[in-house]
């Protein structure tokens, strides 16, 4: 129709920081628009939009370095303009290309727990009944509030028993094969009151070895999984819509919540989490990529949240 902007290609680009004034890009379509044109199809109506997040690596200080500063330090500076040519693009493929990708048809049953993330990866909404969730068999627990930590991990092994414990130790004497998905992000970037972690996440990745271990000691039939970081996006909040954050009437939009959002930490994050899964010999559902490049697949000024059309493709993608 007149005035309805057809989007044939939307790229996003990679960014390396050479920390000396200059980035390396590469491009990439998107999970949402993995089909790669030709290139006399771009030739009109190119545009390319640049956001600056962060200025001097303030982007990767860890709490509580900010805690006494306004916000976050982000500049929230964006940029357009119309680009002479179109730079190289590479199409997007899915964690289901690859050979040893995670197939959750083989199992009869598959548990999920963890943040609000996972909670949206594998249903739309929460419902007693069983109702919108993304795949068959599939049960998710209550959403983990807390980082994983020294001081977090009972806490999290307990809650994990009290809501899945008899299911997963029935496995032990059941020939029903059971799987289960893990996982720790959010809390571990956006907690502002953390003063265990530091840049380096030691005390987190000592944890989430725990963590594993004592699960696979307790429910020695169960298949663990972890599912990966994914990206968050501080250039997508609205800094309009953020006010004071108050401990009693904690806020999706308040100021503390994103004083530590950015590309780095969640990135740096990703990285140790997948290489001690990989010494831990713990297969993975790698989604910090197509969540990086699906920043417009995010709530409304949220910056960490992915609509439910994306988790359901992402879901998909482990289903064959």
């Amino acid at each position: 129709d007149e005035g309805e902007r057809v989007v044939s290609l939307q790229a996003v680009a990679f960014i390396e920081d050479n920390g000396d004034g200059t980035y390396d890009i590469s491009f990439s379509t998107t999970p949402w628009y993995p089909d790669m044109p030709k290139n006399e199809e771009c030739e009109h109506d190119q545009e390319l939009t640049i956001y600056f997040e962060y200025s001097n690596h303030i982007g990767t200080l860890p709490p509580p370095q900010k805690s006494e500063w306004e916000n976050g330090g982000y500049t929230h500076k964006k940029y357009s303009c119309r680009p002479h040519q179109r730079p190289p693009i590479k199409a997007f493929q899915p964690p289901s290309t690859k050979k040893d990708c995670m197939n959750f048809s083989n199992f009869d049953q598959v548990f999920a727990f963890g943040d609000s993330t996972m909670d949206q990866f594998v249903r739309q909404r929460p419902n007693k009944k069983g109702k919108y969730y993304f795949q068959p068999k599939l049960k998710v627990g209550e959403k983990m509030k807390l980082p994983m930590n020294s001081e977090t991990v009972d806490t999290h092994l307990q809650l994990l028993d009290e809501q899945f414990g008899p299911e997963l130790k029935a496995s032990s004497t059941s020939s029903d094969s059971t799987a289960l998905i893990l996982g720790s992000c959010l809390w571990d970037i956006l907690d502002y009151q953390d003063a265990l972690q530091g840049k380096e996440y030691a005390n987190h990745a000592q944890a989430c070895q725990t963590y594993i271990q004592e699960i696979q000691k307790h429910y020695p039939n169960v298949t663990l999984v972890w599912k990966s970081p994914m990206a968050v996006h501080i250039h997508w909040v609205d800094l309009d819509r953020l006010i004071e954050h108050k401990e009693e009437t904690a806020t999706l939009f308040g100021v503390d919540r994103v004083r530590y959002m950015s590309a780095s930490r969640s990135k740096y994050l990703y990285e140790l989490q997948t290489n001690l899964m990989k010494d831990l010999q713990i297969p993975v559902l790698d989604l910090f990529e197509a969540s990086f490049l699906s920043a417009d697949k995010l709530y409304p000024s949220d910056g960490r949240h992915y609509r439910p059309e994306l988790n359901r493709k992402m879901l998909q993608w482990f289903y064959r």
